[in-house]
């Protein structure tokens, strides 16, 4: 299977940012794993281990907050 060709990059203007008061981002570190580099990048080797992290993001808002899981993902049991 082809990938895609890469998309342009956006070159319109940003809209203002105005989040409302009590607003807030949190990045929740939340676990790591380990696997060889040949399966995580191009050219790694298989005797090279990387790391790398899990991470889940907390959005708050005065209309109540959101979570989103940013880590490992469903076949979690292939990297562990």
């Amino acid at each position: 299977m082809r990938s895609l060709p890469a998309p342009a990059p956006w070159t319109g203007p940003l809209p203002d940012a105005r989040p409302p008061e009590g607003a807030a981002v949190y990045q929740l570190p939340t676990g790591t794993y380990e696997t060889r580099a040949a399966l995580a990048m191009s050219g790694g080797s298989f005797r090279d281990k990387r790391r790398f992290a899990a991470t889940a993001v907390l959005v708050t808002h005065p209309a109540g907050d959101f979570l989103v899981d940013a880590g490992f993902g469903e076949h979690v049991a292939d990297h562990v």
